[in-house]
């Protein structure tokens, strides 16, 4: 994958999602997670501290120039 930034103006974000499949239509990013396990949706959105998929999900899209399709994170065990 490539090295993805996301600038807020005050602010550059930058990261090297695990998987990213470009299709004709769209973009699905992945992130791959072991150990602890990967979070639900309602940790997610109630603490507010998984905010790595959202950032590349834009960043992606600026950079490929292509809609994002999905995010999933991935439990390896």
């Amino acid at each position: 994958s490539p090295r993805l930034k996301y600038s807020t103006g005050k602010v550059d974000v930058v990261g090297v999602p695990d998987r990213i499949d470009e299709h004709a239509d769209g973009l699905i990013i992945m992130d791959y997670k072991s150990g602890a396990g990967a979070p639900t949706a309602t940790d997610i959105l109630t603490h507010g501290y998984r905010l790595q998929l959202p950032i590349y999900a834009l960043a992606a899209q600026n950079h490929f120039n292509k809609p994002l399709l999905a995010l999933q994170f991935i439990e390896l065990k």
